[in-house]
Order: structure tokens, then C-alpha cells, then sequence
């Protein structure tokens, strides 16, 4: 990893200014030709350090270091990923600063490969700036305070969502972009009410979304699409919660040492999950009581080597991370009405700083049976992504598959049989081997 000093940097900058690029987004209106800077690997800003009217190009992670402070005015920043997560950028204590910028992933080779903001730690206070091919702003953590301070925060192409998480502080002002709300199954009745489309002055925190510590500050902002990530305490006390008003809904569950079988309602073709559903997972009962909810598809994420758990079709699951134990996908027999878009199917320990060792962790097995797995919209840019890593195993067999990346690191592996292709696999082998029958 290449350890950048102010001085150093501006060195490799004034070398790598490499002529025109056509794509003004985001890089201000003061110059339709922004040189392009090209910098490899990883870069740690420690110090006051300003990126400005041009377009980066890092091929490598961010690193925001106590301390430092990085400053993008009037540029764009890409992260030049070859599959979705490579490279991110983590808050270490730092800050960012962005105006009139634009910040992602890339689209290269006809497909977009997105990139992780890691706000866990320090702060980014942004203003008419872009985000695009994402895969979330996490805003904080159980060890430290991500502090978001966002006016104008504009969803580009493939921007995901702002992730409430742990002790996150987040001011979101005059914007329009997608929320993760993130709350626990603790005992009683709790009413969620997600409006979209409209303009939001709220607060929420404690006071209103149960066994949270974050606080998100919403002023004249459209939520295009919520999401609900719910941390379930298997064998605990009863929980239930209403989704009073829910016209544009992902839920996801998360579960350490979860076991059972669950099927997950999401909206089909004859309209969205009907009033008076109910449905549990583990120690959570989900009630739809007053008006039809559309669940749009499920996440789920898993920890603990005594997880067992099967997900039945129909249903549609965006993003599946298992890092110990087994999870299983499986659609009707006879039919593929198990939909995994594959955004995420990972199975062994998966990173949550950017310096885990993915060689780590402990056995896991992530199975998908008569599944559609992968994106099949006529011409979507975003390619399913499969990763088996630490010592995880993936298998799919008997299912239909779009355009897949498969990616293996540590002793991971992956195993295809008995597919019906609509598009290709691109294998990515980093760790164990992938098997793909001819």
C-alpha cells in the first residue's frame, strides 16, 4: 500500500495529469475538459490535502486517517474497482469535505462496479455533490461517531442509500435520496410509517425507532425508497412491528446464531403484500395491518457458527451475506421463484474495515436452489456478484443466472451445476477454485 504525504502526493499528481476526459458530472462548470489524475493504490490522507478541478482516478482504497482531511471541490472522484467493493473509502477519525464533486465507483466495459463510503469514524460535511455507482454511505458504528453533514446530496446512477448505523449523525438537508434505517427486535409494538416522494422535516432516533443510538435529521428531503435493517434476537422476547404505510420498502434481517425455516412476502405481479399479512422470523412477528406494503425484495446477513437457516420462494432477495454456518435460497421445485439479484451473495467472514484479513473466519455455506440468480433486465450495467471467501462455500445449482461475477479469496470456493445461462459467469480467483461445468 502506497502511503501518501501531502508532499508526495502532489508529486504524483503533477505527474499522472493525463489530458481530457469527456465526462463533466460533477466536476463544476468552470472547466468542460478536466485533466484526469491517476493515481495507484491505496491512499492515506494524514494531512490537509485539496483535490480540485479534475477528474481522479484512484486504483485503490481511501484511507482517512486521524488527523487528515481531504478536500474535492469541483472534480470527480472514482474509485476504478474491476468487481463491486474493491476499493472504498474508510473514515479513520478524518474528514472529507466535498463540493460541486461527484464520488463513486466506475462503469467501465459496460458494467458498473460500485464502491463502499465507510463514514464509521469522523466526519464528511458535503454540499451539491453527486453520489453514484455506490453501495452505501455507512453513517456510524458501535466504536465511533460518522458524522454526515449533507446539503444537496444528489443520487447519481446506482447510488444506494445513507445507512444509519450504531452512533451515526446525520443532518440531511434540501436533498433527494434513498434511507436504511437500521432498529432491533426488542420486546413490544413498534409503528413505522415511510413516506415517499414528499418533502420530510423529522427527526429520527430513539424517540421513535427502537434499541437505536444513532440520530438521522431530516429537512425538506425526498426519500425515494426506504430500507429497514432489523437486528433479530433469536430466543428473545417477543417483538412486533407494524408497517403502517409502506409504499417503497426493502427489509433485511440480521441475526447472530439464527435457525428455522422463513418465507419472506415481497410484492409480485399481482400488486403489493396485502393488508392483514403477518409473518415472524425468529423472535419478530412482521404485521402489514392497514394498507398493502410494497416489500420491493429482502436482505439478509448472518453471523455465528450455529446459524441454519432456509429462505423458500417465492420471494426476492437483493443481497445475502452468511459468515458462519449455512444459509440456504431455495426456490419451488419446477420452478425458479426464488430471485436473487446477487447486488451481494458472500458466504465466510466479510470485512468491515478495509484491513480484515480475508483469509480469516470461520466454515460458512451459502446454497441457491431453483433460483434466478442475477439481474435480467434488459440492458441493466450491474453484474451479479458471488464471493466465497475465508473459508466459505457457495453452491448454485438447478438455476437460472444472468451475467455473474465470481470472486473467491482465502480458502473460499464456488460451485455452479445444472445452469441455465442468460448471460456469462467472469471468474475471479483470488483464493480456492470455482467449478463451472462446461
Amino acid at each position: 500500500m502506497a502511503i501518501l504525504t501531502t508532499c508526495l502526493l502532489a508529486a504524483a499528481l503533477a505527474l499522472s495529469i493525463l489530458g481530457a476526459f469527456a465526462d463533466t458530472s460533477g466536476a463544476g462548470p468552470t472547466d468542460p475538459s478536466p485533466p484526469v489524475v491517476e493515481i495507484e493504490g491505496d491512499v492515506h490522507i494524514a494531512e490537509h490535502t485539496v483535490w480540485s478541478d479534475a477528474h481522479y482516478r484512484v486504483r485503490g482504497n481511501i484511507f482517512l486517517e486521524p488527523g487528515g482531511a481531504l478536500v474535492v471541490e469541483r472534480a470527480t472522484l472514482e474509485l476504478l474497482n474491476t468487481y463491486s467493493r474493491e476499493f472504498n473509502v474508510f473514515w479513520r477519525g478524518g474528514s472529507l469535505l466535498t463540493r460541486h464533486a461527484t464520488l463513486g465507483g466506475t462503469e467501465t466495459g459496460g458494467a458498473i462496479y460500485h464502491s463502499n463510503f465507510e463514514l464509521r469514524d469522523g466526519e464528511w460535511d458535503l454540499e451539491d455533490t453527486t453520489v453514484r455507482y455506490s453501495y452505501g454511505i455507512v453513517c456510524g458504528s458501535a466504536e465511533g461517531v460518522g458524522r454526515l453533514r449533507a446539503t444537496r446530496l444528489i443520487a447519481g446512477p446506482s447510488p444506494d442509500t445513507v445507512i444509519m448505523s450504531g452512533r451515526g449523525d446525520a443532518v440531511i438537508r434540501d436533498s433527494e435520496y434513498a434511507i436504511s434505517l437500521s432498529s432491533a427486535a426488542v420486546p413490544g409494538v413498534a409503528v413505522f410509517n415511510f413516506p415517499v416522494g414528499e418533502p420530510i422535516s423529522r427527526v429520527y432516533d430513539s424517540s421513535s425507532i427502537p434499541g437505536v443510538q444513532y440520530r438521522l435529521e431530516l429537512v425538506n428531503t425526498r426519500v425515494g425508497a426506504w430500507f429497514l435493517f432489523v437486528q433479530l434476537l433469536p430466543g428473545g422476547p417477543l417483538a412486533e412491528f407494524h408497517l403502517r404505510h409502506s409504499p417503497s420498502l426493502i427489509p433485511s434481517i440480521m441475526a447472530h446464531n439464527l435457525q428455522g425455516t422463513f418465507q419472506l412476502p415481497t410484492a409480485d405481479a399481482s400488486g403489493p403484500v396485502p393488508a392483514g399479512t403477518s409473518f415472524t422470523t425468529g423472535n419478530l412477528t412482521w404485521r402489514v395491518p392497514d394498507e398493502p406494503a410494497n416489500i420491493r425484495c429482502w436482505g439478509v446477513y448472518l453471523t455465528g457458527q450455529q446459524t441454519d437457516v432456509t429462505i423458500t420462494g417465492p420471494t426476492r432477495i437483493a443481497e445475502a451475506m452468511v459468515a458462519a454456518g449455512r444459509l440456504a435460497l431455495i426456490g419451488s421445485p419446477g420452478t425458479y421463484d426464488l430471485h436473487a439479484s446477487a447486488t451481494t451473495l458472500e458466504a465466510g467472514g466479510f470485512p468491515a474495515t478495509g484491513d480484515t484479513d480475508p483469509a480469516a473466519g470461520l466454515p460458512a455455506e451459502l446454497l441457491l436452489r431453483n433460483a434466478s440468480v442475477g439481474h435480467f433486465r434488459p440492458g441493466t450495467l450491474i453484474t451479479g456478484q458471488i464471493t466465497a471467501q475465508g473459508r466459505g462455500k457457495v453452491t448454485v445449482e438447478n438455476s437460472r443466472c444472468a451475467n455473474l461475477m465470481l470472486i473467491t479469496k482465502g480458502e473460499g470456493t464456488i460451485t455452479l451445476s445444472d445452469i441455465e445461462w442468460e448471460g456469462e459467469p467472469t471468474i475471479r480467483e483470488h483464493g480456492g477454485p470455482i467449478h463451472i461445468p462446461p
